[in-house]
């Protein structure tokens, strides 16, 4: 049985060399400022929901609390990947601005869901076959319900008589994000740009796989689909609604076919580019060959 994640399925694509170096191989994982605050962030926004011994809206009593918290785990988690000697290009700046982007993230979380209700689901496992011998596996974010309000305004198309169409649920599927990327269109683009040409800036947030296996994985456990999506962009607090459908399947499907199949071949070539310069695998990629500066 071979299980097979959206995070596997990207580095084949990206670059099948590295899904061997990272899988197939024993050599040491590493990490950098950003994919380790991301880390962190998630896990900290998974502890504000973990059941306290008083009833409050989020474990820590205070934002305070919640913020010092947060600097706590920064601190405890630079150490420790210091002296596991995983953390690549270590720079000063870089911890002091990664411990501020995280205040930022938990400190706008806390605004924003204080007074909301909790999620349905908080870092939740699924699984389900893909293939007679491959298992689809991935975990949801959150899984929080929405109002049939929030779907006439998101899926307009799901509401009839004031109902929800069968085979949905009145629920979408949260994915936090840490990163500087978001999809707000500017002042600018939306004055200057014709609609091709905003939509290219958006593109990605409808095809991109992440969604499409996450929404799959739920339909295949529940029976139903979600009515959607939310990239929920933690440093500016905005989110961005998408959904998927069957036809959306079909590029899921084409992606695990196409990197079974290779990686069943053995089948690893080097996918070089800009990417390079960042890969946890730069140095057994060159094999025994020098490194050059020119």
């Amino acid at each position: 049985e071979f299980k097979l994640s959206v995070s596997r399925i990207e580095t084949y694509l990206e670059c099948p060399r590295r899904y061997f170096y990272n899988y197939e191989t024993r050599l040491p994982k590493l990490t950098d400022y950003p994919r380790l605050a991301g880390i962190e962030i998630h896990r900290h926004i998974r502890l504000l929901h973990r059941k306290s011994k008083h009833p409050q809206p989020f474990y820590f009593e205070t934002k305070e609390k919640n913020i010092n918290a947060w600097i706590f785990r920064w601190q405890r988690a630079l150490k420790k990947a210091k002296e596991q000697k995983k953390l690549q290009f270590e720079d000063a700046f870089l911890e002091k601005r990664y411990q501020r982007i995280g205040i930022i993230c938990v400190a706008r979380y806390w605004n924003s869901n204080l007074k909301l209700p909790p999620p349905l689901q908080v870092e939740h496992y699924y699984e389900t076959p893909a293939a007679p011998w491959i298992k689809l596996i991935g975990y949801l974010d959150q899984l929080r319900g929405v109002s049939l309000d929030y779907i006439a305004k998101h899926r307009p198309e799901l509401v009839k008589n004031g109902e929800l169409a069968p085979g949905y649920d009145p629920v979408v599927i949260v994915d936090l994000k840490s990163g500087a990327h978001d999809y707000s269109l500017t002042k600018r683009q939306l004055e200057n740009q014709n609609i091709c040409e905003q939509v290219r800036q958006q593109f990605d947030l409808h095809e991109h796989l992440q969604a499409t296996v996450l929404t799959f994985l739920y339909e295949k456990t529940t029976g139903k689909k979600p009515i959607g999506f939310v990239w929920y962009h933690l440093r500016s607090g905005k989110t961005f609604f998408t959904y998927r459908e069957d036809p959306d399947y079909a590029t899921l499907y084409g992606d695990i076919h196409h990197s079974i199949e290779n990686i069943t071949a053995e089948s690893f070539p080097k996918h070089i580019g800009s990417r390079c310069k960042n890969c946890d695998f730069l140095v057994p990629c060159r094999e025994d060959s020098y490194f050059i500066l020119v």
